[in-house]
């Protein structure tokens, strides 16, 4: 992920059990998702939610740390939709969300 973002100068985001986060100087490895986020749409989700974060930015924010922060913010919405479902759906992480 970091060799993809010094050659590009992106932040990239490699969603899996572990999600990480990188740019050129840093990288983050999301410790709080699990299995309930491999489910149809949860990427779909998680990119909303990225889009949503960056599109806010203001003067002193740092991208990255809106996109750690979207990252961490869809793990615990998963996780907590997997103590309420026996099934994790998207839109059941997408309701999730008001309450994390």
């Amino acid at each position: 992920a970091k060799n993809i973002a010094n050659r590009f100068g992106v932040i990239v985001v490699l969603k899996g059990n572990r999600t990480i986060v990188a740019d050129s100087s840093q990288v983050f490895v999301d410790r709080i998702g699990g299995p309930e986020l491999a489910t149809a749409g949860s990427g779909d989700v998680l990119a909303g939610l990225i889009a949503s974060f960056l599109v806010a930015i203001k003067d002193g924010e740092k991208a990255f740390d809106l996109v750690r922060g979207a990252v961490s913010l869809h793990s615990k919405a998963g996780r907590q939709a997997a103590k309420n479902f026996t099934s994790v759906t998207a839109l059941e992480i997408l309701e999730e969300l008001r309450n994390v």
